[in-house]
């Protein structure tokens, strides 16, 4: 019956493994905090190469 395979990755942060739990949007980070920081590290470094 149409089987569901299920990426599982690595946190963008730390890389760590996730496990997918049949989400319709694959999981990026392990935590809450390595979202914020991966988004502030973004936002730094686009500042500094527009200075």
């Amino acid at each position: 019956m149409g089987g569901r395979t299920y990426r599982a990755g690595l946190c963008r942060r730390c890389g760590t493994p996730l496990v997918d739990g049949g989400r319709r949007r694959p999981k990026r980070f392990c935590s809450r905090w390595h979202r914020i920081r991966h988004w502030i590290s973004n936002i730094v470094e686009a500042v500094m190469d527009s200075a």
